[in-house]
């Protein structure tokens, strides 16, 4: 191994230990709350994890870059011409309001870490693996009502706290499989923990407090298809499809007032098959794209909570990046990338009948700051769901941090 290897290994290794330090840091990786919806289903799903396409509004389909790993469509993994490590971080935070009062709720996590290597770049031939976050579940509220318990008029307080999620751990690559047109397949292996935790606290000490505690271990199995179509030297068209068997789920419930736990294997939860269009078009200076995903969750019936039904999610996004310089021949410090996107995102889930969506606008720049590494930074604000009919309205702001390391790993075996 030459010494451009082994300081791409020393630099993997540092930001690997970056990356810990920022997911065990004190604070950082805990949750202080989040989005309430994330009480139903499997909380939100993110699609991506790359701070580049969070900074189109979620456009990720049909676009490419030379320094970002974009899992959403691993035909695009045939871009990246370097060997790559890749990690991130989000921020979250959230105003929640129910129409008589706001409550703020924060929280960060790390958002993922992928490492890519570009086999031949002639043949488009690259591979990758990587871990990267499929749902989050973090929610805080509390409800408090007026009961009668035999005969006596009682106050009760229930705390409703839930956190945990899907990881996704994938490993694929892509390949030109003729002029002009790629292919990608990843392998996807789901895993995860979602733990719900609810206390009820009496004003009437003849009543003992209580707690429940429902514990789901999941894993499952699937594959991500995708396909870029290059039409012209500006058009690209991309097409993504996801396939994936059932979950298995382990429950472990906990009662207190029984002072017992007991394990179960609770129902199948069902991943719905994923389909995706995309389109970018490249004028000059700007590249500009759209996306259409669509996830159909009408069969799921796993946590809808008594209030929650199930449909099809379909998300709409236009992105434009705006390229600093388009001159091969710059300095990698003067490729830098400002990214701008809108979104329009059907949720997948309705409650009480009402139907929840979410609108939002993101800001990114794409910045060198060494001659092989990236600093990818991405604002996201929006809002979801109303007051309406006794149902919240959150307006969010989001930030995330990516950091990736490049080098020259393999040349191409033949030229073009």
């Amino acid at each position: 191994m030459n010494s451009i290897q082994n300081s791409m290994l020393q630099r993997i290794a540092l930001l690997i230990l970056v990356l810990a330090g920022l997911a065990l840091a004190p604070g950082v990786g805990v949750a202080q709350g989040g989005s309430n919806y994330s009480i139903f289903g499997y909380g939100d799903i993110l699609e991506h994890s790359s701070t580049v396409f969070t900074g189109l509004g979620g456009t990720s389909i049909a676009v490419t870059s030379p320094y970002a790993i974009n899992v959403a469509n691993p035909a695009a993994f045939s871009s990246v011409r370097t060997t790559r490590l890749q990690g991130s971080y989000l921020f979250r935070q959230s105003l929640n309001d129910d129409g008589s009062s706001t409550v703020a709720q924060n929280n960060g996590k790390l958002q993922g870490i992928g490492a890519h290597f570009a086999i031949d770049t002639s043949l488009g031939a690259s591979f990758g693996f990587g871990l990267r976050p499929y749902s989050s579940v973090n929610y805080l509220f509390r409800s408090s009502f007026e009961q009668q318990l035999d005969g006596v008029t009682v106050n009760t307080i229930t705390d409703y706290r839930g956190k945990g999620g899907l990881s996704v751990l994938y490993f694929g690559g892509s390949y030109e499989v003729m002029e002009h047109v790629i292919l990608g397949l990843t392998a996807n292996y789901y895993f995860g923990t979602i733990t719900s935790f609810d206390s009820t606290y009496y004003s009437n000490s003849s009543f003992r407090d209580s707690y429940v505690r429902i514990e789901d271990n999941f894993k499952g199995a699937g594959i991500r298809l995708g396909a870029l179509f290059e039409v012209t030297d500006k058009l690209t068209l991309g097409a993504v499809a996801t396939l994936n068997g059932d979950l298995e789920v382990n429950r472990e419930t906990e009662f207190s007032v029984l002072s017992d736990s007991s394990f179960v294997d609770a129902p199948l939860a069902d991943l719905p098959l994923s389909l995706g269009l995309g389109a970018s078009y490249a004028s000059g200076e700007f590249v500009w794209s759209a996306d259409i995903l669509s996830m159909d969750f009408s069969s799921l019936e796993y946590r809808d909570g008594g209030q929650a039904s199930y449909r099809r999610s379909n998300r709409y996004s236009l992105g434009m990046q705006w390229l600093q310089t388009t001159n091969k021949l710059k300095q990698f410090r003067d490729h830098w990338v400002w990214n701008f996107g809108l979104g329009y995102h059907e949720q997948y889930y309705q409650v009480n009948g009402n139907g929840i969506d979410e609108m939002y606008a993101s800001i990114g720049l794409q910045l060198p700051v060494t001659d092989r590494a990236m600093l990818d930074a991405s604002l996201t604000v929006g809002t979801r769901g109303s007051t309406d009919n006794g149902l919240i309205q959150e307006s969010f702001f989001r930030a995330a941090f990516a950091l990736s390391m490049g080098d020259t790993w393999f040349k191409p075996f033949r030229g073009r």
